[in-house]
């Protein structure tokens, strides 16, 4: 997890369960497509949690508003996935959406997602702060 503080690291991976259906995760792994959230505070359901999964970790824990979440796919079976969030309700825009896309979506670049370098995923949130 880049750019999250370590102790924030170790209580969200302490908590790996299947993710909430209507979370930013639990939407991308039913749809296999990007979900952008624009405020969370302001989507139906999304704190609705049904017993054995995990609620919105990000929102409780980092105080996230605004969630970009973008499958990474290898023949059309996904194999991860990323989520960018921003503390304020502030949505992303068509630009910052395409860039992740084009980052990470791509079925050859998921087998390589595992070895990113710091320095490639800081060369990443560059170009995304500038893509403002």
């Amino acid at each position: 997890m880049y750019g999250v503080e370590p102790a924030l690291v170790e209580k969200l991976q302490g908590k790996l369960r299947r993710p909430g259906p209507n979370t930013a995760a639990g939407r991308l792994m039913r749809t296999k497509t990007a979900v952008h959230i624009a405020d969370v505070r302001t989507e139906p359901g999304f704190f609705d949690t049904p017993p054995g999964f995990a609620g919105p970790q990000l929102a409780i824990h980092a105080g996230a508003r605004t969630l970009l979440a973008v499958p990474m796919l290898k023949e059309s079976e996904l194999v991860g996935y990323i989520i960018i969030y921003r503390q304020e309700p502030e949505p992303f825009t068509e630009k910052h959406i395409e860039l992740v896309h084009r980052e990470y979506s791509a079925a050859e670049r998921a087998t390589r997602i595992p070895a990113a370098t710091d320095r490639n995923i800081r060369g990443f949130a560059s170009r995304f702060e500038l893509a403002r």
